[in-house]
């Protein structure tokens, strides 16, 4: 995963803990309740992003991977690892605009021994 795709992740994990604790959907939090992004750079080197939504401000570090949010008075809410966003990523599920849900799958292949047995039955 690049760095550009993690951070959509870490973005997405972001706007939907926005949401929940909020109360309000992503839709009425403006899509994703975050209000400034910047990048955060340390000794001269890029390492995370800083976000500022309405009553909160989260800092993720890059390297470590994590992301910390604190409320505005300063005081840490919540602390994601790595492994907690990409759980939480791999078990959201696509819902469609309609409002119904749908998950997406991807069809397994079938071993190549099975793929060529198949074949000689039909030839």
């Amino acid at each position: 995963m690049t760095n550009s795709q993690r951070l959509a992740v870490v973005r997405n994990h972001l706007s939907r803990w926005i949401a929940g604790v909020s109360g309000r959907s992503l839709q009425e939090n403006g899509d994703s309740g975050i209000v400034s992004e910047s990048m955060l750079i340390r000794d001269g080197f890029f390492c995370g992003r800083c976000f500022q939504a309405n009553g909160f401000r989260a800092v993720w570090f890059m390297e470590e991977d994590e992301l910390k949010i604190y409320a505005d008075d300063g005081k840490l809410q919540r602390v994601f690892s790595g492994t907690e966003i990409t759980a939480s990523a791999e078990n959201q599920v696509v819902k469609p605009e309609t409002g119904r849900e749908r998950i997406l799958t991807i069809p397994q292949q079938q071993p190549e021994e099975e793929q060529q047995q198949t074949h000689r039955r039909a030839a």
